[in-house]
């Protein structure tokens, strides 16, 4: 019940993200776009399977490998953000290498090197228990399959 028309909210999705002007890589709009089509096939049978009364049990299947493909491609864009962001927080330390012997004050660009790298470290490990949480669900629906 909690799902019904859910698949509304990942086709809006996919056409807002279209939509907006802030663009990344071909590699992670693909992913984007893959993960958002296999959520709106998942919910969509999901759908049909709960209001046709269990008739369209058969969809099952086809749901679940619609869901492990959006978990695998979800491990995969957690994989390359935890990479781009391993990579900009070398690039910060190597910046904040060059004020080592300095006192850091909240007008000096040490400051702000600093302040970039606790965001980008807070928001590697969000990446990182989504990526335990894809790979978990991924053997859950294999295992299932």
């Amino acid at each position: 019940m909690f799902r019904l028309l859910k698949f509304s909210d990942e086709l809006s999705s996919i056409i807002k993200h279209a939509r907006s002007a802030k663009k990344k890589s071909i590699f992670q709009e693909t992913l984007f776009y893959s993960s958002g089509i296999c959520s709106f096939f998942y919910y969509f049978l999901d759908n049909i399977i709960w209001l046709s009364s269990k008739k369209y049990k058969f969809l099952g299947k086809a749901k679940d490998l619609f869901s492990l493909a959006r978990c695998l491609i979800e491990v995969w864009k957690s994989i390359y953000e935890i990479a781009i962001d391993l990579k900009t927080e070398d690039t910060i330390l190597k910046q904040l290498g060059l004020f080592d012997d300095c006192f850091i004050e909240d007008t000096e660009e040490s400051y702000r090197l600093i302040r970039d790298l606790i965001k980008l470290r807070r928001q590697m490990s969000f990446y990182v228990l989504e990526l335990v949480t894809n790979v978990l669900r991924v053997f859950m629906l294999y295992k299932s399959l």
